[in-house]
């Protein structure tokens, strides 16, 4: 599906209804941290407020200046910081609140996974959307939602075998099986 609605067609009555919006960005405005983007499209123009956090690495170009209009916030992973905890306060602060988090090896070969993702939404009490692209089959999607237990061997166990028939754009970077999982 293209969209569920046009931005024209957008009205109050429509807050807290899920809906896909297809346009492009006109302007958008950064107060703190908190970004106010005006999307357009031919039938009229929808604000839409993002606060978001996502590793550096994804404002390189060509996709950085897309996601700092996004409202997208460079988070440095190398440093040592309580950003599992910031999140689940922020994710308990808003009514709705998506956070997307990039798969591990994408950049290089990679031993251990780490598991922030895995404390934020076991924290904020969320579920874990599983996502896959499979390049060998060329097809992708998000089939699969896990609500984490609190038991990790056994969720982690669920989410490798999620992915053990999955084939990624860099096989020889990716590792799924007999792995130690890290913090």
């Amino acid at each position: 599906m293209l969209r569920s609605k046009t931005c024209g067609e957008l009205r109050q009555s429509d807050q807290g209804v899920k809906v896909t919006l297809c346009g492009w960005v006109d302007s958008y405005r950064d107060h703190s941290g908190i970004f106010f983007v005006n999307l357009r499209d031919r039938y009229g123009v929808t604000q839409v407020v993002f606060s978001t956090q996502m590793k550096k690495e994804m404002f390189a170009f060509p996709f950085g200046w897309f996601f700092k209009a996004l409202g997208g916030i460079p988070v440095d992973r190398k440093r040592k910081s309580s950003l599992t905890d910031k999140i689940t306060k922020a994710m308990n602060r808003h009514r709705s609140y998506n956070i997307c988090v990039t798969p591990e090896g994408t950049r290089k070969a990679v031993g251990e996974w780490k598991k922030g993702f895995y404390y934020i939404a076991l924290k904020a009490n969320v579920p874990i959307q599983l996502a896959y692209l499979d390049y060998a089959k060329r097809e992708g999607g998000i089939t699969k939602i896990l609500v984490p237990s609190g038991n990790e061997e056994a969720d982690f166990a669920e989410i490798m075998d999620y992915y053990k028939n999955v084939t990624p754009r860099h096989p020889h970077k990716f590792i799924n099986g007999e792995l130690k999982i890290e913090n």
